[in-house]
């Protein structure tokens, strides 16, 4: 049986970094300003305690498994049409609504699976994961305590209890679960990863960057893991370290066109962060250069241009920017910082 862990959202998008983090100190060393002018696919999960409830059940998850999503649907339709409280059936119509895009279906087979099999692992799993994902908090822990009851040693469950608790502001319930979830789990990085993100929403910023160098340890190769980590690293305020950690990610993903310039802007960030402007400007203007529709490069440039009084390079930067992202995230902010930047200038605007 499959189900899926819920991982919140930390793969990197400096897109979506760029134009403030929560966690993030007030005075951000990272956003270089004009001088003087502003301050779920699925993963493998527990298998049910019992054997398939039906033939049908059993037909549709060796499709599944064959990649026939359709043909694993109307098996699993049918297995209801004949049982419309079968655990295994409403579980895996609601797995493929969810994939499909359909929340409110997923929530309802998920929780019809529960109510015939309250222990049924996977669909507690998911229905939790859907409840995290759309800030249902209350709701979520009612599933997770639930289920936690016949999977006491679910890390997966265990995962989203923590977060759960987090959601609610339990800091000290979440800190324990999350700690019960790493013993469970020792060598997830992405569990540490979490742990490391609301550690500095908690501001704890040195927990949390033990926390994000353990997972760097257990990252590996995977670029986006790493990268993960590095911004994680950025908000904890560690910048030594977030810098080392992406010349790692930037060293295993190469100069391939996706992500290359979204990964040395984040890189540039961290080096604002750690005072070398000079390093951060190499980085955002390489940014450019390997991934020349990556906006926020041109955003940081334009900062890095009007703190050195190079205002006509600003304003290219900053218009730049607006050109490939006129409804960006940093574009009131671009269209603010140009304004003042062609002030400076004494000319007019574009």
């Amino acid at each position: 049986m499959k189900s899926r862990t819920w991982l919140a959202s930390i793969v990197v998008l400096v897109g979506t970094v760029a134009c403030g983090d929560s966690s993030k100190p007030a005075a951000d060393p990272t956003d270089p300003a004009v001088s003087g002018l502003d301050n779920a696919g699925s993963a493998p999960g527990a298998a049910a305690a019992s054997a398939p409830a039906s033939a049908e059940v059993d037909k549709g998850q060796k499709q599944l498994e064959a990649g026939d999503k359709a043909g694993a649907k109307a098996s699993f339709e049918a297995a209801l049409a004949k049982n419309p409280k079968d655990p295994e059936a409403n579980y895996y119509v609601g797995l493929l609504a969810e994939q499909a895009g359909d929340a409110k279906s997923a929530e309802t087979h998920y929780q019809a699976a529960l109510a015939a099999k309250p222990g049924l692992e996977p669909a507690a799993i998911n229905l939790s994961a859907a409840y995290l994902d759309a800030a249902r908090f209350d709701e979520a822990e009612k599933v997770i305590s639930g289920a936690l009851k016949s999977n006491a040693q679910s890390a997966p469950l265990t995962t989203n209890h923590a977060l759960a608790l987090a959601g609610k502001g339990d800091q000290a319930g979440a800190r324990a679960a999350f700690e019960k979830a790493e013993k469970l789990s020792p060598n997830e990085p992405t569990l540490l990863l979490l742990q490391g993100q609301w550690l500095t929403r908690w501001k704890d910023p040195a927990a949390a960057k033990t926390k994000l160098l353990a997972a760097k340890k257990l990252a590996g190769d995977d670029p986006a893991q790493l990268a993960s980590v590095g911004f994680e690293l950025k908000n904890a305020g560690a910048f030594p370290e977030c810098v080392d950690t992406l010349n790692l990610a930037i060293d295993k993903l190469g100069k391939a066109p996706k992500g290359a310039g979204e990964l040395r802007v984040l890189r540039g960030l961290c080096k604002l962060g750690a005072k070398d402007q000079a390093g951060a400007l190499a980085d955002f203007t390489e940014a450019k250069k390997v991934e020349p529709t990556f906006a926020p490069a041109f955003f940081y440039l334009g900062g890095l241009h009007a703190q050195a009084s190079k205002w006509a390079d600003a304003e290219a930067a900053y218009a730049q920017y607006l050109k490939l992202s006129p409804e960006g995230d940093l574009a009131a902010k671009a269209k603010e910082r140009l304004a003042a930047v062609q002030a400076k200038r004494g000319g007019k605007k574009k």
